[in-house]
């Protein structure tokens, strides 16, 4: 059995490897509701965070242009360096 990190998008802690990809397109429709973490700033936090060495870039595709989810893909664009739109309302 082979372990290890393969496909992911963090290092391993201590390590300084980056992910194979580097762009990554987000979907969504609202706003985090599920998971560890839903808090929009903590999640801004966080890949501002590991993208200091993974360097990914996250295009963002907004379902709708409500508030909570325009300040989660707004902030992933700025973060990243990626494009964000809205379809939709």
């Amino acid at each position: 059995e082979r372990r290890g990190n393969r496909g992911t998008t963090a290092p391993s802690p201590g390590t300084k490897r980056r992910p194979k990809w580097d762009t990554c397109f987000f979907l969504s429709d609202g706003r985090p509701t599920v998971g560890v973490v839903t808090e929009i700033e903590q999640i801004l936090q966080d890949v501002k965070r590991w993208n200091k060495t993974c360097k990914m870039v996250i295009h963002c595709i907004g379902m709708e242009n409500e508030q909570g989810l325009a300040a989660l893909l707004t902030g992933l664009g700025r973060i990243t360096g990626g494009k964000v739109v809205f379809l939709g309302k």
